[in-house]
């Protein structure tokens, strides 16, 4: 005895070779077709597919060492800065940082592609020079004073927070270009 689904195979293959339309969709619970009113008289037994078994998670990486850094966030009235402790993978949690406050800044119709952060040690100034991606809705220069005090104070206040980094003032620079802040 044939399976409903290689009568439904079966069928449908008729009916393309034939030039009728057919459209079959799958659900997770059923397969559904849909047949022009020529070939409706055909006995199409849909099939009810069983639910997908959980796959097993994948080993996770071995476990890295971490350090703890203080992130500052934006409040949610967009007044003031916020401290939060975080960890980060120990090997680069300056880099690390950045990364996560650049990546939670960016959203659909503003994006960073890149930065580069040049540490002066003499003065212990940080220069973070941004990168925008060509195809980017919106400017850096466009952001509201709140989008401008969520992403470049939050950088700020956090670089010069962290004693271990050892900085004192930060610039801001979108490539090459200084932006005053």
């Amino acid at each position: 005895m044939r399976s409903p689904f290689l009568t439904l195979l079966l069928c449908a293959t008729a009916l393309a070779s034939s030039g009728c339309g057919l459209l079959i969709a799958e659900t997770s619970t059923q397969v559904v077709a849909r047949i022009d009113e020529a070939t409706a008289s055909q006995p199409i037994e849909p099939q009810v597919t069983p639910e997908p078994q959980a796959i097993a998670p994948v080993e996770s990486e071995p476990d890295v060492p971490t350090v703890t850094v203080t992130r500052y966030k934006i409040d949610s009235q967009c007044n003031a800065l916020v401290p939060e402790d975080v960890d980060v993978p120990a090997v680069a949690p300056l880099d690390e940082t950045i990364s996560k406050i650049v990546g939670d800044r960016s959203n659909g119709d503003f994006r960073i592609a890149g930065y580069r952060i040049n540490i002066e040690e003499s003065t212990k100034a940080a220069t973070l020079d941004f990168r925008l991606p060509v195809d980017t809705a919106r400017s850096i220069y466009s952001l509201s004073n709140c989008e401008q005090f969520a992403l470049l104070g939050e950088l700020r206040e956090t670089l010069i927070a962290n004693a271990e980094w050892d900085i004192d003032s930060v610039n801001f620079q979108v490539q090459g270009q200084d932006l005053q802040y």
